[in-house]
């Protein structure tokens, strides 16, 4: 059975309407209701299976880091434009652009990423770099189907 365990970090909206003027933009509906009733968490033993690329054990970060009452990943907010495409080939380089806020990471440490842009809000991607290639694959088009926990396979040990 998949399992959601939720990072139990209470956050407010006047919180998160913070974090959305440090980042300069409103968060995507669907993740802005996910982060007040949860604000983050991860499925230790669930699989997503999206469009172009499958998210195991995804783990999503909680806005406010409450051990250090800081934000938890505000830094790592980065300033790059393109267009959206299902597969996106990208230069050389290791942070997400601007545009698509990091919401988490893969059981390998890719970066899962959340669309900002009013077209594509609740878009989910997968954000890979290798060293060599870097490149986004879309996930989801919403970010509601990728929490879902009737849309996770189960993954790992039958117990």
């Amino acid at each position: 059975m998949v399992t959601f365990k939720p990072s139990n970090v209470p956050i407010t909206e006047q919180e998160i309407a913070c974090f959305e003027k440090r980042i300069n933009s409103p968060l995507p509906s669907e993740y802005r209701q996910f982060m007040l009733r949860h604000n983050g968490g991860e499925f230790p033993n669930g699989v997503y299976r999206g469009i172009d690329e499958c998210l195991v054990q995804p783990e999503f970060y909680p806005l406010l880091n409450a051990t250090k009452n800081e934000w938890g990943f505000i830094d790592e907010v980065s300033y790059w434009r393109f267009e959206d495409k299902d597969s996106i080939e990208l230069e050389d380089e290791e942070i997400p652009p601007n545009q698509y806020l990091k919401i988490g990471t893969d059981f390998i440490g890719n970066t899962i990423c959340l669309s900002l842009k009013e077209e594509t809000a609740n878009f989910v991607y997968l954000y890979i770099y290798s060293g060599v290639h870097v490149h986004m694959n879309l996930i989801s088009k919403s970010f509601c189907n990728v929490i879902n926990i009737d849309n996770m396979e189960y993954y790992g040990d039958d117990e």
